[in-house]
């Protein structure tokens, strides 16, 4: 069971069935975001779970009933979608995106490497096991990019606008809205393509062949991208000129979640839990703190250039550019789980939030005038 307490990350907890008390067993750590989907073993004697990291990352846990013996069975950072405890209670089978697409694998229980059951093919998810059967969810759809008018009230007019095998996340315009860059693993790695806003012509950007990318921004002309990337080496940011034909720079290391200020002089980033600015130009040793809360990620600046929003924990803070008190500027109706994903405009803020009872993001709209987050924009399982 997943308990969501107010200021806390979501956790795992167990309910008393004769008494109904109920026992919170996991506080996730900072840096993380949260503990999801347990499965207990055949024995009752360990729970295997989920914890979630930024960017759609995930690794899988084990603990006993009480939470005790905390130990963590897989090392990729990546996303998991489902998972089973084989009739012995020796393996975990389990969906995850580790390399060309959603296989399952199969991890010892007591540790190892995860080996891959290759008759499953590419995109398996939910693996359940049975007398003697393997059953398991084969989703042969196309992920798509969605286009939404935003209209008076609820006249909200969806579109698919950029399709593919592959998987399409994390789409953001360019800033004088002619241009769409988003993230793709069609290769069978993360890449970065850039399009006209209609799909049109569409372009790819990068070549990493590896590296997970994380979040994708504009620079203010337009001109470049910034984005963070997982590998060996750790979190790292780079910046790409919008156009085919060219390689990346690296402009800081241990970081993510980065963007520019509006007079492409600074750019803002997230490192070890605060958020940073340093000089366009990137090096760490010219960072500068301007967030000190604990768990602060995904930084952008507001519409107007005075205020810094980012998010920590359940709450969106903000803070002055120019430095000062942080304070928290709304905390969003439903779970800011996962990627959530900001954007300022002049009358207020777009983001995205984990609607459970809907078990689908939601795109929201905090009104800054009356200072109160509406009902959902939109909200879609669409993947």
């Amino acid at each position: 069971m997943v308990q969501n307490a107010e200021k806390q990350l979501p956790g795992l907890a167990t309910l008393a069935l004769d008494s109904g008390k109920l026992q919170r067993i996991t506080n996730p750590p900072e840096g993380s975001e949260g503990d999801s989907t347990p499965v207990v073993s055949p024995s009752g004697s360990s729970i295997a779970f989920v914890r979630h990291t930024q960017n759609e990352g995930a690794d899988i846990y084990l603990c006993d009933p009480t939470g005790g013996g905390l130990r963590r069975l897989t090392f990729d950072d990546r996303g998991v979608r489902g998972m089973a405890w084989t009739r012995d209670g020796q393996d975990l089978l389990y969906s995850g995106h580790r390399v060309d697409g959603w296989l399952l694998w199969r991890v010892p229980a007591y540790g190892g490497s995860p080996r891959d059951l290759v008759i499953s093919g590419q995109q398996a998810y939910y693996p359940a096991i049975g007398r003697n059967r393997l059953a398991y969810t084969d989703s042969p759809t196309v992920s798509a990019i969605w286009r939404a008018s935003l209209g008076a009230g609820d006249a909200v007019v969806e579109r698919p606008l950029l399709r593919s095998t592959g998987r399409e996340v994390n789409p953001v315009w360019s800033p004088d809205g002619a241009r769409i860059a988003n993230e793709n693993d069609q290769s069978g790695s993360d890449e970065i393509y850039v399009s006209d806003a209609d799909g049109r012509n569409r372009v790819q950007i990068t070549h990493l062949q590896g590296p997970r990318i994380g979040r994708i921004r504009w620079s203010p002309d337009g001109k470049t991208l910034i984005f963070d990337a997982s590998s060996d080496h750790g979190q790292e940011v780079f910046t790409v000129a919008a156009a085919p034909g060219n390689k990346p720079s690296r402009v800081l290391l241990n970081a993510s979640s980065a963007s520019f200020s509006h007079d492409g002089k600074w750019i803002y980033f997230q490192s070890r839990g605060q958020i940073w600015k340093a000089t366009a130009t990137g090096g760490n040793p010219q960072a500068i703190p301007i967030a000190e809360r604990r768990g602060a990620s995904q930084p952008v600046e507001s519409a107007d250039g005075k205020y810094l929003y980012f998010r920590s924990r359940r709450g969106i803070w903000r803070v002055p550019v120019a430095g000062g008190d942080e304070e928290e500027a709304f905390v969003p109706e439903h779970d800011v789980f996962g990627s959530t994903n900001m954007q300022p405009t002049k009358k207020g803020i777009y983001y995205t939030e984990l609607e459970r009872s809907a078990r689908a993001m939601a795109v929201s709209f905090y009104d800054l005038a009356i200072r109160c987050p509406p009902m959902a924009s939109t909200s879609s399982t669409r993947g």
